[in-house]
């Protein structure tokens, strides 16, 4: 199994944060990363 590093939960966190608000700006997210 994957090793729950901090990167890794950073990661998961990002996916919640787009699964609760972020799916409308996530085509927008993508194209526009800084």
């Amino acid at each position: 199994m994957v090793k729950k590093t901090p990167a890794y939960k950073n990661k998961l966190r990002a996916l919640e944060l787009e699964r609760s608000g972020g799916i409308t700006n996530k085509k927008k997210s993508q194209k526009n990363k800084d």
